[in-house]
């Protein structure tokens, strides 16, 4: 192996390579003795002084080119990674899905599809019934207080009955009360002058007997 390709490896092990966003260690080649070149890197590091950065190679070379080709690779193999993945998660979710990657996402596309439009024939429903509701609801308060205020009315109109009634019965009882002693006064008033009058006539006939005993005489 030459100088120069020695030089790339080293600044393949120690370098990051890929875009700001996503950045991947490169993939480096195995040593020749069938060991990885990160691995031996690390033994040197632990058994000798820790080595300095190397430089990248500069832009332009051809060690450069194929650096950021291995590292677009990569970089595209966990992108299909993340993506076959959230295929297989929809392929889980669907009901009756097929295995081919473009007819999952189309089904997870109608799928979708009809879950929204099912969701906003729901809410456009709840809403209308939420409204019925609240109408029923209103017109139901106001009959309520309607009856309240009817059935106070009839509570007052019967005290005020019960009142009258209570009224009459002791007019009817006093009434009651007094007839008996009035009949009782005008019957002593009657025995009373009709004693008066049988005193007077008896007065009138003795008179009367003396002069027939005097006539006889």
């Amino acid at each position: 192996m030459s100088q120069d390709s020695s030089s790339v490896l080293l600044a393949v092990e120690d370098k990051v390579v890929g875009p700001p966003a996503l950045q991947y260690p490169a993939i480096a080649p195995k040593g020749s003795n069938g060991t990885d070149g990160p691995a031996m890197a690390s033994e040197g590091r632990a058994e000798g002084p820790k080595r300095k950065r190397r430089e990248m190679p500069a832009a332009g070379t051809e060690e450069w080119h194929r650096l950021r080709r291995d590292s677009h690779k990569e970089v595209e193999r966990r992108r299909r990674e993340v993506i076959n993945k959230g295929i297989d998660q929809l392929a889980e979710l669907i009901p009756g899905s097929e295995k081919n990657k473009g007819q999952i996402i189309a089904q997870a596309v109608q799928y979708i599809s009809r879950l929204r439009a099912t969701e906003e024939k729901n809410i456009e429903k709840w809403t209308i019934e939420k409204l019925l509701a609240d109408q029923a609801i209103a017109e139901l308060t106001a009959q309520v207080e309607q009856l309240k205020g009817e059935n106070k009315k009839l509570r007052g109109k019967l005290s005020k009955h019960k009142s009258e009634e209570g009224e009459s019965e002791d007019e009817q009882e006093d009434e009651q009360v007094d007839a008996p002693v009035e009949e009782r006064a005008a019957a002593a008033a009657a025995e009373a002058s009709k004693a008066i009058a049988e005193e007077k006539t008896k007065g009138k006939k003795k008179p009367s007997k003396k002069k027939k005993k005097a006539s006889k005489s």
